[in-house]
């Protein structure tokens, strides 16, 4: 089984990454997250979120970044799945996000 994470914009995919187990895409999203909280959310917002991290809360880091990261560009969200071979990719949780209305268009997270 493998893991899958993408952050989509508005109108791209700002990052994506794989990994074979879930705590390591978790890190990975992570690493994303630090790297972007200073430059996509107020200073107060990525104190918070970078806070989390700091002390080995990933996944509320990354609940919080996705929960704010709209408030000051562009909107964010995080989408993740489990896949294995021969079989259909099965959406799971890795954080609850927030998911901006878009247009009629599909989203899943």
């Amino acid at each position: 089984m493998g893991f899958i994470a993408i952050v989509h914009t508005t109108d791209s995919v700002r990052f994506a990454t794989t990994a074979g187990t879930r705590s390591a895409l978790i890190k990975r999203v992570a690493e994303y997250v630090c790297d972007a909280a200073t430059d996509r959310l107020s200073v107060a917002a990525s104190l918070q979120v970078l806070t989390l991290m700091k002390h080995g809360l990933f996944e509320r880091g990354i609940e919080r970044y996705f929960t704010l990261v709209g408030e000051r560009w562009d909107e964010e969200w995080l989408v993740t799945a489990a896949i294995g071979a021969g079989m259909q990719p099965e959406a799971f949780a890795l954080v609850d996000c927030v998911v901006p209305d878009t247009g009629g268009m599909a989203a899943v997270a």
